[in-house]
């Protein structure tokens, strides 16, 4: 009796722990139960730029050859936040033999799935603009090379001119996708500002924007 072998489907990512992570990786073992394919999930675990030990993060990278998957799916949006997008590209350009499908940032030669989040970010701002009548507004953005967060970055300020308002040097905060990082950093904002009065606060992601309405 031989058993037939399945196909083994590789998840790169970063952390698993988040909700847009968690869901992510619910979506891809769903898909996997379905058509009966084996998953592989390989997290780096890279949370912070460590320096000269960014080789334990990456080490995981060895695994990825065709003796252990036959497709790789890569959750580049998680990837590229705390390295450039080329230093990201190098290390894809080792991986040969593998068939590769990239889940968040647009990568040349290879198929992608994105969404383009850079233009809501602008609405987000009209709506709080000219619906909810605020105008002391503040945004927290995803501190690192992302470029993904660079551009929603960049269409805060535009809208903010766009509706007559001038960029303070004090309103955007750099933080992290994380709850605890943006409660700390919502808390060093308020303790740093005695006049504090911001009408409106937006955030990149759902846990930012908890941990900032528990700060406040």
């Amino acid at each position: 009796f031989i058993m037939e072998r399945r196909l083994r489907v590789g998840v790169l990512i970063n952390t698993m722990y988040s909700d847009y992570s968690s869901t992510f990786l619910m979506g891809i073992d769903k898909y996997c139960k379905e058509k009966n394919y084996d998953q592989v999930i390989i997290p780096l675990l890279r949370e912070v730029n460590s320096g000269p030990y960014d080789y334990i993060y990456d080490s995981n990278f060895s695994f990825l050859t065709n003796a252990n998957i036959d497709v790789l799916v890569i959750n580049s949006a998680t990837l590229v936040n705390l390295e450039t997008k080329q230093s990201f590209l190098d290390k894809l350009e080792k991986i040969s033999g593998i068939p590769i499908i990239s889940v968040g940032i647009p990568i040349n030669g290879i198929p992608c799935v994105f969404l383009e989040s850079k233009h809501a970010i602008k609405q987000l701002v009209n709506h709080v603009v000219k619906k909810h009548k605020r105008r002391n507004i503040i945004l927290m953005h995803a501190n690192g090379k992302s470029e993904e967060s660079r551009n929603r970055v960049a269409k805060y300020i535009e809208a903010l001119y766009e509706n007559g308002i001038k960029l303070g040097e004090d309103r955007i905060i750099d933080s992290m996708f994380e709850y605890d990082r943006a409660y700390q950093n919502m808390e060093n904002y308020i303790k740093n500002h005695e006049n504090f009065d911001i009408d409106a606060i937006l955030c990149m992601n759902d846990n930012m924007a908890l941990g900032c309405i528990s700060c406040l």
